[in-house]
């Protein structure tokens, strides 16, 4: 995952974060989900938050493949309110994604 500041904003710089790199991820609100690194300058501390409608999407992958007793996967949790509901009104295909995950974070 790569973040980038504007182009146009002097002395921004672009920094790469990879999903290894992360100690520690949450969703901080709907559509908000925040990622503390250790890949500043000298491995600094860098908190970030992304304002993104995959915001879970994002907890998801990230918490599936590295933080599986994360207590939001556990608890099904990381999904928006009513997102499978929504799914099943609109005729959508959708696995049950917080059992899913539950047995992604089982293995």
């Amino acid at each position: 995952m790569n973040i980038c500041s504007p182009s146009n904003r002097p002395g921004c710089a672009r920094q790469q974060i990879c999903y290894e790199e992360i100690t520690s991820l949450d969703l901080v609100a709907e559509g908000v989900v925040e990622i503390e690194t250790n890949t500043g300058a000298g491995g600094s501390r860098i908190v970030v938050e992304f304002h993104t409608p995959w915001a879970s999407l994002i907890f998801g992958l990230a918490a599936v493949r590295f933080f599986r007793r994360h207590p939001r996967l556990l608890s099904g949790q990381w999904l928006p309110p009513g997102f499978e509901e929504c799914c099943e009104r609109l005729g959508q295909p959708c696995a049950p994604a917080r059992r899913l995950a539950m047995g992604f974070a089982g293995s």
